[in-house]
């Protein structure tokens, strides 16, 4: 029995890293009490809410989760949930929300100081929350040097993130650069600065750093995500740009063939920007055929 719990658990982690909500609530639903996971249905729940948008319900399940569940992982995820009705609550609520959302990321992170994630989400909010509602500038710069020690290129792409919230993304480039420099084989580097590229409007370069990544043949496993990213970022901007149509195509084929990664769009929007790119490309059938795919596989209501 304690095999097949741990089991299910594996089996709901799998799910949600799929973003397949339906049979992460039907696994939910099959958590009796006495098993080992009985105190995380309202942590599970959360997520599954949170993902839906369904925020207030998010809240709610929290807040159940925090006194049957409270572990680092459920205080960050609060401040996950809190930080987000923070940004779509009224002028009366926002401040309330943004300190309740601080007060949970520093317990995830007291609670385990060497973990990046918790590290990461006290640095994002330090980075958009005014000062008023407890963002702290001067707290970023400790954080980011305490998450060199454990994840370099994480900490880099925070520093950029930051740099890019302050208003000056030729100076984030110019970092970029420099640590890809200094760090050649670090394609996650390479995603970045792409990614850069393309939210200054300078798509054509943006491409040429994705495809660099691509076009590696020395990838090894922590590479993954860069390169599958990289592929579904080629696909987008081909849609967006109606340039690079059969890369585009190509890259999005190999991007849906591929089992899920977490941290990679959900496949609904690969196949929603390939139906657009086989329309540019004038054929229509296979259109529709992405189109009806994209709308089977519906789960994120945010194009990406």
């Amino acid at each position: 029995h304690t095999a097949y719990r741990r089991q299910r658990q594996m089996c709901i982690r799998d799910r949600l890293k799929a973003n397949d909500l339906e049979n992460t609530m039907k696994l939910i639903g099959q958590i009796k009490k006495g098993d080992e996971n009985f105190n995380k249905i309202s942590y599970y729940k959360a997520i599954v809410s949170l993902r839906k948008k369904q925020y207030d319900e998010a809240e709610d399940y929290i807040e159940k989760a925090l006194k049957t569940h409270p572990q680092a992982e459920t205080f960050d995820l609060a401040g996950g949930i809190y930080g987000t009705q923070a940004r779509h609550a009224n002028i009366f609520s926002k401040l309330g929300y943004a300190k309740k959302s601080k007060k949970y990321l520093l317990m995830a992170h007291e609670a385990e100081p060497t973990n990046v994630d918790y590290m990461a989400g006290l640095i994002q909010f330090n980075t958009m929350a005014p000062g008023v509602a407890g963002g702290d500038s001067d707290a970023i710069e400790p954080l980011l040097k305490l998450m060199e020690k454990y994840d370099k290129p994480k900490a880099i792409a925070l520093r950029v993130e930051f740099l890019i919230e302050e208003e000056d993304q030729e100076t984030a480039l110019k970092y970029l650069e420099k640590e890809i420099r200094e760090n050649p084989t670090n394609l996650y580097l390479v995603f970045i600065k792409g990614s850069l590229l393309s939210s200054m409007q300078q798509n054509d370069e943006a491409v040429a750093e994705y495809k660099k990544i691509i076009d590696n043949e020395t990838l090894n496993k922590s590479d993954t995500n860069a390169k599958y990213s990289a592929l579904y970022q080629i696909g987008r901007l081909a849609s967006i740009e109606k340039k690079w149509l059969e890369e585009g195509r190509n890259a999005f084929v190999k991007f849906i063939d591929h089992e899920p990664i977490d941290g990679t769009p959900p496949k609904n929007w690969a196949h929603y920007r390939l139906g657009i790119i086989y329309k540019a490309q004038e054929q229509i059938s296979l259109a529709q055929q992405s189109f009806t795919n994209a709308c089977l596989l519906y789960t994120s209501p945010s194009p990406r």
